[in-house]
């Protein structure tokens, strides 16, 4: 089929139209074109596995979608989907082969695109989140259940990012306390390099409440220590980078 119709399976799947999906694949469309609109290498069954499209997401597979497509950012429709907190399409991916271990070009994998599904307190981005997640605030709650999953399928809980930060570090920077503590209590090392200061202070925090509940009153202190130690060291860097800024912007009004 053409161009148009490559576009038209895109468009149907954006809009969740699933009868059209189901009618152009039966005629033969390239089930993984990729979109015209983004130009990012993205194809339908990534867009139905960030949009929780299940139904579709179900069709592009069996009709042969490559559950393992990176688009130009090295972003797989698992990691989408795992992001999305949808058990039954990352499930679905997992069954047709979805490799837990692939990571994107900032070296995050599917777990950790889970544990950053928006938490209660979704803190402001830094350094050491994918822009693409730190822009976006879609997520449907509590990824729990996903990334239970993905660990039962092997995923590795002390993988890195490539700023160092694994995905216990990750839930706790993005305020999910609940993967944090699961992840902890599964093994994952709580250890993240000093100069990640945001990410280790809300780790610390959490896991000296959760020292604090089990009545282990010495590694709680250490741990509220260690967080005020790295949000001190987050203030100072934030205030250095504002006054490097009005700096710049006063030389620069001066020339």
């Amino acid at each position: 089929m053409g161009i148009k119709a490559q576009s038209n399976l895109m468009q149907a799947t954006r809009e969740e139209k699933v009868g059209t999906v189901r009618q152009l694949l039966d005629q033969g469309a390239q089930v993984d074109c990729e979109d015209p609109q983004t130009r990012d290498g993205s194809t339908p069954l990534a867009c139905a596995a960030e949009k929780g499209y299940v139904e579709i997401a179900k069709l592009l597979l069996v009709h042969g979608a490559d559950v393992n497509h990176a688009n130009i950012q090295g972003v797989t429709p698992l990691m989408k989907a795992a992001r999305g907190g949808i058990v039954e399409i990352v499930e679905e991916m997992l069954k047709h082969g979805a490799d837990v271990h692939r990571a994107s070009k900032l070296g995050e994998t599917a777990l950790m695109w889970a544990a950053s599904g928006p938490g209660d307190n979704l803190p402001l981005a830094n350094s050491s989140v994918d822009s693409a997640l730190a822009c976006s605030a879609s997520g449907t709650g509590n990824n729990l259940p996903v990334v239970i999953r993905l660990v039962q399928a092997g995923a590795d809980m002390n993988a890195r990012s490539k700023v160092n930060v694994t995905a216990m570090g990750t839930a706790a920077l993005w305020g999910n306390s609940s993967i944090a503590l699961w992840l902890y209590d599964q093994g994952a090392d709580p250890e993240i390099p000093d100069k990640q200061c945001e990410v280790n202070g809300r780790l610390a925090q959490i896991l000296g409440d959760y020292f604090l509940a089990q009545d282990k009153v010495e590694n709680a202190h250490a741990s509220f220590e260690k967080a005020q130690r790295a949000y001190r060291t987050t203030v100072t860097g934030v205030k250095a980078q504002l006054g490097k800024v009005e700096l710049e912007l006063a030389l620069f009004n001066i020339a």
